[in-house]
């Protein structure tokens, strides 16, 4: 009678175990498909640029206004990207909420490809703002220091549009003016 009990007592608790560890396997790959389905949802690249774009959502400067300061939005955009190393698929996800209006109609024209690539969107860009190195020099030359602007602001001013007429101009003229 007594080993009786003691047998029965025994596959009650074997059952019992059985039952926990069936509990905690099943409960273990719940888990491991909630990994998974997070691992997924985190590879997908709209996760991936809101997680980045909330990320440095107060670092990047809006586009001035002004097109010839394109360049320079783009020079300041590039070395947060490098500076942040966010990979090459986000530049220009990361690009076009900090668009101006005019910057935005451009991109509205391009296909989802040509959106996806960065270099194409800051191409169609300066080529819609008609931002040559022939503008750039009228800038250039036309320059005048209003009341309110620094004279450290309008020399740097100077300087970044002298930078860009070199930069788009042809290398001859560049090496010339070096002489």
């Amino acid at each position: 009678m007594e080993l009786r009990e003691r047998r029965e007592e025994r596959v009650a608790q074997e059952r019992r175990w059985a039952e926990e560890m069936e509990l905690r396997r099943a409960e273990y790959e719940r888990l491991q498909r909630i990994d998974a389905e997070k691992a997924e949802q985190e590879s997908f690249l709209a996760a991936r640029t809101i997680t980045f774009a909330d990320s440095v959502k107060h670092v990047f400067i809006k586009m001035s206004d002004d097109p010839a300061e394109f360049p320079m939005f783009l020079l300041v955009l590039r070395i947060y990207t490098r500076c942040m190393k966010f990979h090459a698929f986000l530049h220009a996800k990361l690009l076009l909420p900090l668009l101006t209006e005019k910057a935005r109609l451009v991109t509205n024209r391009l296909s989802l490809a040509e959106l996806d690539d960065s270099v194409v969107v800051k191409q169609r860009i300066l080529t819609e703002f008609r931002l040559t190195s022939r503008e750039y020099l009228v800038r250039f030359h036309n320059a005048k220091n209003p009341p309110d602007e620094s004279y450290v602001y309008f020399c740097s001013r100077l300087r970044n549009l002298l930078r860009y007429y070199l930069c788009m101009g042809s290398r001859e003229n560049h090496c010339r003016l070096c002489q």
